[in-house]
């Protein structure tokens, strides 16, 4: 079973066809890229998946849950999909330092405090920022703050 599955996936603006029926099945553990030039619909089609935008029509699974069928009046919004997108610009809280920024998510999530500093500590550990864990994210280097980002 596909851990993400997307089928038949259509995004219009008014007029603009952004995204024309895309079918994409992610299996666990697969890594998949979206590939193509300016315009065509890659990141539209993320912001579907992730529940940040709204499909015309088509269907998105996750983990074997229907997050989205407009035909059928499917829509779990995004907090409720289990899913992260790290945006081109990071889209990291500048006033929080390394370690609030990774445990922003989780804290939302409602993870217990113990439980959210072991995986921050795990997570800072395996992208290799622990001893920069209370530093700005503004004297990050751009790569460091990406591995924040995905962190």
């Amino acid at each position: 079973m596909a851990q993400v599955a997307i089928e038949g996936l259509t995004k219009r603006f008014g007029d603009h066809l952004a995204v024309d029926r895309v079918d994409l099945h992610i299996a666990e553990g697969e890594f998949v890229t979206l590939l193509g030039p300016s315009g065509c619909g890659k990141t539209t089609t993320l912001r579907c998946l992730a529940g940040l935008e709204d499909p015309t029509a088509g269907r998105i699974s996750i983990g074997g849950r229907l997050v989205c069928a407009p035909d059928r009046g499917v829509w779990a919004p995004p907090d409720q999909r289990a899913i992260g997108m790290v945006f081109q610009s990071y889209a990291l809280w500048p006033h929080l330092d390394v370690r609030g920024n990774i445990a922003y998510a989780l804290r939302r999530a409602g993870v217990a405090r113990d439980e959210r500093d072991r995986r921050v500590l795990d997570m800072l550990t395996t992208i290799g920022l622990a001893e920069r864990a209370d530093h700005p994210i503004g004297n990050l280097s751009g790569g460091q703050q990406q591995r924040v980002a995905l962190a």
